[in-house]
């Protein structure tokens, strides 16, 4: 095998053929699928040949109880927020709750679970081979978003493969003033074996602060915590269903990161990050989307937050990290402001075989 970086397209799909985007980096075993059509988003994750995500490059409906898999984007909104109207008709009325709403300036728009940004198309703008594997897609505003989201916008994202990781920086420019958002990943892993290497996964985050944030129906956060210091120690199993519909927070500083532990899997540790910008990014792959320390334009570190979810029968489990909670549109907590030509970034980083790097 060359052990020379590429890109290259291919066809995928027996029904509906999709064109995919395929960086390899064969010198550290990572390979990534990036699906412009779908979402713009990561459909493989390869580590020694090994699939990573669940239903990778599978873009038919999962049909009834099943989840679609992948690693979608989810903006601009992160899970269900839901206006006054829309919350009285779901929380009373029986509504379908995946259809919520946000309230901004007298009116209240619809905004689906998980906001917009995975149900679209995305340009291909530019992609290469060197000095790393890398692909650039845009997102851009128009009369089918402008339904859901009363905010002209440019949304970007690189996804490149660095040594041993997955990187993904997306960075959205507003074009009209006060644009309010969140942003998310899906990220959803295949875990191999049967019930018991399920159980045996153990999942732990970068912060001695973690808690866990309560839940109502249908997904909602009631305000109330609980610190979970196993969550930094040694860990949590998923062999406690606690864990397969949770939300993690509590984090004091930069990057914010996870690690997931499975028996059958290298370690794979999930990392955030994200900061206004003070300046146009140069053009990719010439920038350098790292973390910085004491980042005078970082985001709030106590936004970052882990959702936890899985399903043991179908052997997934989602490490999503999220930079806002659900809701966050209409309580305007765990967002991101922008004015009119201005712009910020949020990064998500899958690194695989490596140990997590904890805050000095």
């Amino acid at each position: 095998m060359s052990s020379t970086s590429q890109v290259r397209l291919i066809e995928a799909g027996p029904v509906s053929p999709v064109t995919l985007v395929v960086m390899s980096d064969p010198a550290h075993g990572i390979e990534a699928t990036v699906a412009p059509a779908a979402g713009g988003e990561i459909s493989s994750l390869k580590w020694q040949g090994q699939e990573l995500l669940y239903r990778a490059n599978l873009f038919e409906d999962p049909g009834a109880g099943g989840w679609r898999g992948r690693a979608p984007l989810l903006w601009p909104a992160v899970g269900r927020g839901y206006g006054p109207n829309r919350r009285h008709q779901v929380l009373v009325g029986g509504a379908d709750p995946n259809q919520g709403s946000f309230w901004y300036k007298g009116v209240e728009w619809p905004m689906p679970i998980h906001g917009f940004a995975f149900r679209r198309s995305w340009a291909v703008i530019e992609l290469g081979g060197e000095p790393r594997p890398w692909v650039w897609l845009r997102l851009r505003s128009d009369e089918e978003t402008r339904r859901y989201y009363p905010f002209d916008f440019v949304l970007e994202v690189v996804h490149e493969l660095r040594p041993g990781a997955l990187r993904s920086t997306y960075r959205v420019q507003a074009r009209s003033d006060g644009l309010i958002c969140s942003f998310g990943n899906h990220l959803t892993l295949a875990l191999p074996g049967d019930e018991n290497a399920f159980d045996q996964t153990t999942v732990k985050v970068s912060s001695p602060a973690a808690h866990l944030l309560e839940l109502y129906p249908p997904g909602l956060v009631t305000g109330i915590s609980r610190p979970i210091p196993d969550l930094s120690r040694g860990g949590v199993r998923l062999a406690d269903p606690a864990y397969l519909d949770a939300v993690v927070g509590g984090f004091t500083s930069a990057p914010a990161r996870l690690e997931v532990r499975h028996p059958e899997l290298p370690p794979i540790v999930v990392s955030q990050w994200g900061r206004r910008l003070a300046e146009p990014a140069p053009r990719p792959p010439a920038y350098e989307s790292g973390p910085v320390e004491d980042d005078p334009f970082g985001l709030s570190p106590a936004h970052y937050h882990f959702v936890l979810w899985g399903s043991r029968t179908q052997r997934f489990f989602c490490p999503e990290p999220w930079y806002g909670l659900p809701d966050s549109l209409n309580r305007r907590d765990g967002i991101i402001l922008l004015g009119a030509g201005e712009s910020a970034e949020w990064v998500m980083e899958v690194r695989v075989g490596g140990e997590m790097e904890l805050p000095s």
